[in-house]
Parts: C-alpha cells; sequence; structure tokens
C-alpha cells in the first residue's frame, strides 16, 4: 500500500542528497519510483530492481538478486547481509562503493532487461506467469500515466504491489490508482476516487478477492503520500501544467473501487465468470471488471464492467 514519507525522508528527495533520483527518473517512463513509508522501491518495467530505506546510510541500497548479478564489482564485498526469499525477487542490502553508482545499476538492469528479459528469472512456469503479469502491470502502468504528459486515460497508478500469499511460492500483483472525477480539469478540489486493481491469470482468477479495508489514518496517509508526489513530479494531473504548486487532495472516502484485470484468461472463463458471479462485495465498494480498449491497456470508465455485464458479454 502506497505510503506517505516522512517529511525528513521526502525532503532527501526533495532537495536532499537523493534530489539527483527524482531528476534522472524524469523521461524514463520504463521506471517508477513507489513510496512506502519507511523506503522507497524503483521498479523497471513492473520488476523491483532497488529499494532505499530511511534508517539506513546514504550510500547503502537494497538490490534484488538479479540487480545484484550485473553489477557485484562495484559494490562494497565487505558489506552485505542477505535476506532469504523463496522466488527470485529475493534482496541483498550492499553498500556501494559510490554514491553515484545506483544510476550505473539501474542503467544495466534496463539495458539487460531490455534485450534479455528470459534472464529476469529462473525459467519455470509458475515464474513465467508471473513474469507475464509484471509485463503487463508495467504496460498497463505506461498507458495509463503516459509516457510525458498526462493522457486521456481515467486512472493514474501512483503505487505498484508484489505481495506473497500465505503457503504459496506465487507473487499476486496489485495497483492503486487515483479514478479522476469528471470535473478535475475545471475544479482541482474535486474529490478523487481511488482504485485498487488486482491481475489474474489463469488458475490464479480463481484464487479468492481481495477488498481492501480503510480507516481514516490510512486515507489521511495516501492523500499526504499523493501531495508528495505531486512534489516530486512523479505525477500528472489532469488541466494541471506544473503538479509541484499542488499540496493538497481529498479522496471520497464513501466508496472506492475494486477492478479484477483478467490475464489470458480465456482457457478458464467458466470458473472465471463462476467465481465473479459469486463474489461477496463490501458495502462501499464499486466492484468492476476490467476490459480492454482497442486491444490496449487503457483503463476507461466505459471499459469498466459490471460482473453481470461481464457474464453477458462472454456469454
Amino acid at each position: 500500500m502506497i505510503k506517505a514519507l516522512s517529511d525528513n525522508f521526502f525532503n532527501r528527495f526533495l532537495d536532499g542528497d537523493l534530489d539527483g533520483i527524482v531528476r534522472w527518473l524524469a523521461g524514463r517512463p520504463k521506471f517508477k519510483l513507489n513510496l512506502c513509508g519507511d523506503h522507497v522501491t524503483l521498479y523497471y518495467r513492473g520488476i523491483p530492481a532497488m529499494e532505499i530505506y530511511e534508517t539506513d546510510a546514504q550510500d547503502i541500497f537494497w538490490l534484488t538478486t538479479y540487480a545484484y548479478t550485473l553489477c557485484g564489482d562495484r559494490l562494497d564485498p565487505d558489506f552485505e547481509k542477505y535476506i532469504s526469499s523463496p522466488n527470485h525477487l529475493a534482496k541483498r542490502l550492499y553498500k556501494l562503493k559510490s554514491d553515484k553508482l545506483w544510476f550505473e545499476i539501474l542503467e544495466d538492469v534496463a539495458i539487460s532487461l531490455d534485450n534479455s528479459p528470459a534472464l529476469a528469472s529462473p525459467v519455470t512456469y509458475d515464474l513465467q506467469k508471473e513474469c507475464q503479469k509484471e509485463d503487463i502491470l508495467h504496460r498497463v502502468v505506461m498507458e495509463n500515466n503516459g509516457y510525458a504528459e498526462f493522457n486521456s486515460s481515467d486512472y493514474f497508478i501512483i503505487d505498484v504491489e508484489h505481495t506473497q500469499p500465505d503457503n504459496q511460492n506465487t507473487e499476486k500483483l496489485k495497483a492503486v490508482a487515483i479514478h479522476w472525477p469528471e470535473t478535475i480539469k475545471t475544479n482541482q478540489n474535486a474529490p478523487l476516487g481511488l482504485a485498487f486493481i488486482e491481475f489474474k491469470a489463469g488458475k490464479d482468477s480463481v484464487d479468492t478477492i481481495d477488498f481492501p479495508q480503510l480507516n481514516d489514518k490510512d486515507f489521511n496517509d495516501i492523500e499526504k503520500a499523493i501531495a508528495q508526489m505531486c512534489k516530486l513530479y512523479l505525477i500528472s494531473v489532469p488541466g494541471v501544467n506544473d503538479v509541484a504548486t499542488l499540496d493538497h487532495f481529498k479522496i471520497d472516502r464513501t466508496k472506492t473501487q475494486k477492478i479484477v484485470v483478467p490475464v489470458n484468461c480465456n482457457q478458464f472463463q467458466e470458473t472465471l465468470l463462476k467465481q465473479i458471479d459469486n463474489v461477496n462485495v463490501p458495502d462501499g465498494v464499486d466492484f468492476r471488471i476490467a476490459t480492454s480498449r482497442f486491444m490496449g491497456y487503457g483503463l476507461y470508465d466505459d471499459n469498466m464492467l459490471t460482473p453481470a455485464e461481464f457474464k453477458k458479454i462472454f456469454n
């Protein structure tokens, strides 16, 4: 879940020792910086590459195992700690020999994934499926957040999540998005919608659908995080050229959207429809199934179907 940074940690990215990260990310839409409260995560094409924690020294970064394999010779071999993980996204804590080397590391991750995406994980069915969902997640982020400026979609992805359910080896991919109100271009004070997106593929489609339970503290934190993203130019708002001038947002707390994105679900269409048709939707949740528009990955209001509408079309 997206979480605002502390004021001290945020200021390091705004005009402190980490402000170079924000400048470097400008014009690199395949990278995404997530705010996670006590740390930030840098993704490339939906795959986590690096984490920076508030409590660590300035030249210490967490790297996924994959990122580490590309840059081991540029790290301090006398400073490392391994964090056990059952999958290819295991992380290592390393100290860079120079605080400028993280730029080179991320460039190496990008080049390697672009040229040989299969190297990102062992070749097994489960991990191939996870990589497929990661790629879909990345395409959705790219399509809705735009390359340079806001496009015509009705959503903006503000967070991506990789969570591992209990007793399972695969991760569940989720995203959190702002659902722009129709009046946002003329009224910047219009309350924003919040949408929670879950990507389901194949047999994963019959898993239990999670509905987030948010309290006022959660909403306050998300609103602050959105304002911080504006200050760092990590977000674009329809009709606003300089988003850094925006410092406060309100979220409609009476209703949130829950969106399921089926990924290659045709083979399991019957079980998918049965699961969606029988889901118990809590009060205050607008549950929808996303469909594509012109074979793209844009999220549009017109393509968000209720379970009944989805079932009618695919019957």
